[in-house]
């Protein structure tokens, strides 16, 4: 167990002071205190990220009105461990000028312009009111769920989140928790109203790219960022052929050539089991260790659309023939952009541009500029969680208890 958040890096003990601010048994008014759980899901395109940010109003607005840098935003650069992977999502990225700046296209889902900003905010940085004066709150997921909540429950509850999310990362299966406390005066959200009444009233305040699935009550001590004991993510290429449309919010457009995903996924078992992954975590990840086990790690060709049009899904016509390839992990914790740089590796062996062996060399060599470089966002997935014990959170059979898709 790590107490890793997940692929956005966020620290451990960032959220984990208020996960478990209600002790068993606990009465406020007269009435017990209620902890529940939220599986959410939702599309990380038009946010900054899972994590709360509340920066100060002045500097948001006095970058706002500066003029744009003049670099190039038309596809991240393929540079090896060179370009600064640790900055956060919005920090300056290679442009695609630089060597392999062509394998990648477009990145966002309107193209080049919705690639984030070479500053750290930019006049298109989503919004959400902040309830701190001078401050502004960018639009996350933790802040729009939370405010959601405190709409619902009448109280300024405090949601923590099992894993922190970039900007641009989706989620199928994020799990956070609060604690409710219900009085008489018939603020909270107690027991008997049920968990299904709370997913529809909140559902109802929430946006449309956000969506909780699933809510119940759990032990009081319940925290789902220590709780935390296995967790996938899932990366797709979408490689060759025309650039994606339908699904082009959730795919690295890889521009030229196929993968060999036969190939990728042999390099991708060198990854399995407990090993150090120091080149796999962007600089600055702030770890005591980067010690971290990985419990599976495949790599999977979709099947091209079939000649009726369109794919059961409805998503790809007979003339898409780009391949869609997607690397599913899972493991007890991630670093820092971890799973987009073991992307970027498995992307480099796939266009045959590396032999399968040099993943494992990059593992065992425990440095950032040995492994491939860290791929977009818009391709990663928050697909599961798991916990070995939540008290009382429903899951499919047997254990650990699994929340998500």
């Amino acid at each position: 167990m790590t107490g890793d958040t997940g692929e956005g890096g966020q620290a451990a003990g960032a959220d984990a002071a208020t996960g478990a601010d209600a002790s068993a048994g606990a009465v406020f008014g007269g009435m017990s205190a209620v902890r529940y759980m939220l599986t959410v899901a939702y599309d990380g395109t038009e946010f900054c990220g899972w994590q709360k940010q509340e920066p100060p109003l002045a500097g948001v607005q006095a970058e706002s009105d500066a003029e744009p840098s003049g670099e190039s935003s038309a596809g991240l650069a393929l540079t090896g461990g060179a370009q600064p992977d640790g900055q956060a999502s919005g920090a300056k990225v290679a442009n695609a000028s630089q060597p392999d700046g062509e394998i990648f296209g477009p990145r966002g889902p309107l193209g080049p312009e919705r690639v984030p900003a070479m500053r750290a905010y930019a006049a298109t940085t989503p919004l959400i009111p902040s309830d701190r004066a001078g401050r502004a709150s960018l639009r996350t997921v933790q802040g729009v769920v939370e405010r959601a909540v405190r709409e619902v429950v009448r109280e300024r509850v405090e949601l923590v989140g099992a894993s922190r999310t970039d900007s641009g990362v989706h989620a199928r299966g994020q799990v956070c928790a609060f604690t409710s406390r219900p009085d008489a005066r018939g603020t909270g959200w107690p027991r008997e109203r049920g968990p299904e009444r709370l997913v529809m009233a909140l559902n109802a305040r929430l946006d449309r790219d956000v969506l909780v699935r699933h809510a119940e009550v759990v032990q009081a001590g319940f925290n789902p960022i220590a709780g935390a004991v296995r967790k996938r993510y899932t990366y797709t290429f979408c490689a060759g052929g025309q650039r994606p449309l339908w699904d082009r919010g959730y795919v690295c457009w890889v521009k030229h050539g196929s993968l060999d995903a036969h190939a990728m996924h042999e390099a991708a078992q060198t990854l399995v089991g407990e090993h150090d992954f120091a080149s796999f975590a962007a600089t600055g990840h702030g770890r005591l260790s980067t010690v971290r086990t990985v419990f599976a790690c495949g790599v999977e060709l979709l099947p091209r659309p079939g000649a009726q049009g369109l794919d059961a899904q409805g998503l790809f016509s007979a003339e898409d023939n780009a391949q869609r390839v997607v690397v599913t992990i899972e493991g007890n914790g991630f670093l820092w952009n971890m799973v987009r740089i073991v992307a970027g590796t498995l992307l480099r062996v796939g266009l045959g541009q590396r032999p399968t062996g040099w993943v494992s060399d990059a593992l065992l060599a425990r440095d950032r500029a040995s492994a491939g470089p860290t791929a977009p966002p818009t391709g990663l997935c928050l697909e599961r969680i798991w916990y070995a014990e939540a008290g009382g959170v429903g899951s499919e059979a047997g254990p650990p208890r699994a929340q998500g898709a």
